[in-house]
């Protein structure tokens, strides 16, 4: 089974609700980069890469579709297999493992569908049938934070993140204080993601 095409797709994901104020910068739209990879006999695998805006690391959107059109026309008519993929994506790029990930993501789906298998057995098997998630309530006014955490609390999500930074740290610390009291008694688990100016983000609790 070999990739005879590679077709890359760019989307904009609108952000539920007011903007999200993350790493210093305010965002209402996700741009997202799809990948579908075509193969010699007719099956499609397709994959993702979703950087968090371009401020919150060094991976964004336009880098990733800039990584993965450079890659593409040499990839076609290899052996749609991971190990192969990945060599030949190592020979092309050095890093850019973010935009790298959409392909294999892509080469995955299109192996489990080959094999019929779901793509956890081929990587050794499910560990468990639930993954938990949760909510990351963007930087905001101490009260407005507190009633989305209530929100998400009564949603029923069990984990939520709290992004601090960006302004003074008793600004910070109420805002902690106010979430962690809506939601102190209801067993959810709470982490803060700071942001240091000119830094990479460092969660700090």
């Amino acid at each position: 089974m070999k990739i005879v095409e590679i077709h890359i797709y760019q989307h904009d994901l609108p952000v539920n609700g007011a903007p999200f104020h993350i790493a210093g910068t305010e965002l209402s739209t996700l741009e997202t980069t799809l990948v579908k990879i075509v193969a010699d006999n007719a099956l499609t695998g397709w994959g993702e890469t979703c950087p968090v805006g371009p401020t919150y690391a060094e991976a964004h959107a336009g880098g990733a579709r800039a990584a993965l059109q450079l890659m593409a026309p040499q990839l076609v008519g290899i052996e749609a297999l991971p190990l192969t993929l990945h060599r030949q994506m190592d020979k092309l790029l050095a890093g850019h493992n973010y935009a790298k990930a959409a392909l294999d993501i892509a080469v995955y789906d299109l192996l489990g569908k080959h094999l019929k298998v779901r793509v956890c057995d081929l990587l050794g098997g499910a560990l468990t049938r639930r993954v938990p998630s949760y909510y990351a309530l963007g930087i905001g006014e101490p009260s407005e934070t507190a009633r989305a955490a209530a929100e998400k609390r009564d949603e029923g999500y069990r984990r939520l993140q709290v992004k601090v930074g960006g302004r003074s740290v008793e600004t910070d610390i109420e805002t902690i204080r106010r979430v962690w009291e809506v939601i102190s008694s209801s067993g959810i688990q709470l982490v803060v993601d700071a942001t240091v100016t000119g830094r990479p983000e460092i969660p700090y609790v």
